[in-house]
């Protein structure tokens, strides 16, 4: 599995398309610390800022799941298939996915800390590095839904991974990215016990995503 998680990994960052989620990310990141003296921090836990590049993380994520999914040419594809299997291959390809969310969750956490140098409590670590993996999840389970080896056409999946995050973030709790923008803007006093609620509910939805997927991909698969 390690391997097989390498090997995506290195598809993945050798293809030029992968720079479109990333840029898009690191502008929106760039954008929410772009006051001089970096974002208002007027409240505990101090997670706004960290909120919305949290939930900025879910769109990107789903469509570099969509990229690892397609930089196998057709035979590659089949050979992958034979030997791990839809599950394993799958798992495969999001823990490729997961490995850049990591390193995306990193880079808006240091870019944050140099925006604004006071010290962040403990928890408050914490609860950044749970919002962006969760948000992570979530779009790496989503993205599932819209890659091969289900029959997406880019504009499809473009048109719904759009969708999915304005209609997620105009509607109030509905999850993955409306919860999180509640608990950090609008709750803070429900605490940690809120922002767990939350940030679970966005993991379990990538799961759920993820499962459907793989099951009717295999569901659809000849023989």
């Amino acid at each position: 599995m390690t391997a097989a998680a390498r090997y995506y990994l290195r598809l993945l960052t050798s293809r030029q398309s992968v720079l479109a989620p990333v840029l898009f990310y690191l502008a929106v990141v760039a954008l929410d610390y772009s006051s001089p003296g970096g974002p208002p921090r007027l409240a505990e836990p101090h997670l706004q800022a960290g909120a919305i590049t949290a939930v900025a993380l879910m769109p990107a994520t789903a469509w570099l799941t969509r990229l690892v999914a397609t930089s196998e040419s057709p035979p590659f594809a089949e050979v992958t298939l034979v030997t791990l299997g839809g599950r394993r291959r799958q798992a495969a390809r999001s823990t490729a996915v997961l490995a850049i969310a990591v390193v995306l969750t990193g880079v808006a956490m240091l870019w944050g800390g140099a925006a604004d140098p006071a010290p962040y409590p403990a928890a408050t670590v914490i609860a950044l590095l749970g919002m962006h993996l969760a948000e992570a999840c979530a779009g790496a389970g989503i993205g599932v839904l819209i890659a091969p080896p289900l029959r997406t056409r880019v504009g499809t999946a473009v048109a719904a991974v759009t969708g999915l995050t304005l209609v997620s973030l105009g509607v109030p709790w509905l999850p993955p990215l409306n919860p999180v923008l509640q608990a950090a803007f609008h709750h803070q006093t429900a605490g940690l016990p809120l922002l767990l609620l939350v940030t679970g509910q966005a993991a379990a939805l990538g799961l759920a995503c993820a499962l459907v997927g793989t099951s009717v991909a295999r569901a659809r698969r000849p023989g």
